[in-house]
């Protein structure tokens, strides 16, 4: 019985961690869903879904690609061959964006 609830305990543990590395997505966080931006009456939103990711702006497509996450950066591949990386964070609803390129930018998940 000892045995039993040893290995139970076990079997919750790495379920806890699984979970918790799932839900911070080993980096910055998980991204998924849109986040929008609305600066001097534009509204930009990044939409990510799986591993593809769609730009828009005013409700037009900028850009479709794909990307990843490593280590609190997103790195994004662009089908029109532009490429770009970001320093990024994630708390609660937020999404912050930073580059040198671009400065930073914060994002609301709609």
């Amino acid at each position: 019985m000892k045995n039993t609830v040893k290995i139970i305990g076990i079997i919750a543990f790495i379920a806890i961690i699984g979970l918790t590395i799932a839900a911070c997505g080993g980096g910055g966080g998980k991204l998924d869903g849109t986040y929008e931006n609305t600066t001097a009456g534009f509204t930009t939103s990044f939409t990510f879904e799986g591993n593809t990711v769609v730009m828009k702006m005013g409700g037009s497509v900028l850009a479709e690609g794909t990307f990843e996450t490593k280590n609190g950066e997103l790195s994004v591949a662009y089908t029109n061959g532009v490429s770009d990386s970001f320093k990024y964070t994630i708390k609660g609803n937020t999404l912050t964006l930073n580059n040198s390129s671009y400065g930073e930018a914060v994002y609301t998940k709609k």
